[in-house]
């Protein structure tokens, strides 16, 4: 029986990870994650693993308070732990309602699961082959081509997404949800094909299949073949990597400068996935954009790019990826994070090290440089030069300022 697919499925997944291991599965009420919720309350391994269903709430369809109540009677009857979490959705011009919605949903989802546990999600083969299909036509590299991973670990929310049913597929899990009675919800929304994914679904996958019966299988096999593609890249990467000087918001570009551009380009791609402090992918104008200022040897030029959430420089051959932050700022010491606000001078970073457990517990602020305070510091703006400081952060230095006194700028003039 195909069904069976669901439960070795499962239980393969199981088998991998850690006794005791807390799982948070994202529980929409829809057939996928009933089937994989039901297969994990069923396994073998059930005593061995936390296991707790979260169902978000958009706001979006106006049965959406009648699946949150499905989905807890579902947990309630399977003896699960269970939580409706209601999000709020950021408009966006830029991104369409499907990304907006996906993205507060992960946000919630990663919140809810502790460090080094397990986000399950019911992504299944038919899935992976749409993502492929959408990332191909979106004009992806051979990153997007590899498909969605059965298992990341998410580097920010020290979690593991896991997809234990991604090579299971459409109808191995409506065979075991027919096989065990299950009783799922039907989303009007998913007949919507004003929805990218919906007409890729509903309009264009029948009409390949037409031609290609077994395109599924093909498209698995080719997004195989993308993932140890990337991993020899990325053993490439790290070897020229591993010749560069490089932290968090900035890549020398040094040892780099002599290797073909495709080389170069891998490089800096490896660092942003990895070690960039921002979150951020590149268009392809970025990089025209970047290969062009590469080949400028000016050390004068102060190359600079904006992009919606980010911003790119290129200042005496380091690569700088920023993020947006405001000219103006005040935070209190102990919460004070120079790289959201673009600060990476080591000088800088190890003086507030030192300042923040000088004064902890004290009524301390860091404030944004004012004219005000250049006027008083006549020799302030050559000693920023002197220091090396980064000519967009020195107007907007920072300032320690304690118990409504200005006792410092930072790691410059003790007052």
């Amino acid at each position: 029986m195909s069904s069976q697919y669901v439960v070795d499925s499962v239980a393969l997944f199981l088998d991998t990870i850690p006794v005791n291991s807390r799982i948070v599965i994202g529980l929409s009420g829809g057939v996928d994650s009933v089937v994989l919720a039901h297969a994990l309350v069923h396994s073998d391994y059930l005593n061995s693993i936390q296991l707790n269903s979260v169902y978000i709430h958009h706001g979006l369809q106006s049965e959406a308070d009648s699946w949150a109540n499905f989905t807890e009677k579902f947990s309630q009857k399977h003896k699960l732990s269970h939580k409706t979490i209601k999000v709020t959705l950021a408009s966006s011009a830029r991104k369409g309602l499907e990304a907006v919605a996906r993205d507060a949903r992960y946000k919630a989802l990663f919140a809810e699961c502790e460090q080094d546990g397990y986000l399950l999600t019911a992504h299944h083969q038919q899935d992976q082959v749409e993502t492929l299909l959408l990332n191909l036509f979106r004009g992806t590299g051979i990153k997007g081509m590899q498909g969605m991973p059965s298992l990341k670990f998410n580097p920010k929310n020290k979690v593991f997404h896991a997809r234990p049913l991604l090579n299971v597929s459409k109808d191995s899990i409506l065979d075991y949800a027919k096989k065990h009675n299950l009783v799922w919800i039907e989303d009007p929304s998913n007949l919507d094909n004003n929805f990218k994914r919906n007409y890729l679904r509903n309009e264009i996958k029948p009409k390949i299949r037409q031609g290609w019966s077994a395109v599924d299988q093909s498209l698995i096999g080719f997004a195989k073949n993308m993932q140890e593609t990337q991993g020899l890249l990325d053993e490439l990467a790290q070897l020229d990597l591993a010749k560069c000087n490089y932290a968090s918001l900035w890549l020398n570009l040094d040892s780099i400068r002599n290797l073909s551009w495709a080389r170069q380009k891998n490089v800096i791609l490896f660092w942003l996935t990895n070690h960039a402090y921002c979150s951020v992918r590149f268009t392809q104008a970025i990089f025209e954009w970047l290969e062009l200022s590469l080949k400028i040897k000016n050390n004068n030029a102060h190359a600079k790019r904006m992009a919606k959430d980010f911003t790119l420089r290129i200042e005496r051959n380091l690569l700088y990826v920023l993020p947006r932050y405001s000219e103006s700022y005040q935070v209190e010491l102990k919460d004070f994070n120079p790289f959201a606000l673009g600060f990476s001078e080591t000088f800088l970073l190890t003086r507030l090290a030192v300042l923040k457990k000088e004064y902890l517990g004290k009524n301390a602020f860091v404030r944004s440089l004012t004219p005000a305070d250049t006027v008083a510091n006549k020799q302030l703006k050559k000693q920023l030069k002197s220091k090396k400081t980064n000519l967009w952060n020195r107007d907007r230095w920072p300032v320690l300022i304690v118990n409504s006194e200005l006792v410092e700028i930072v790691g410059i003039v003790e007052i």
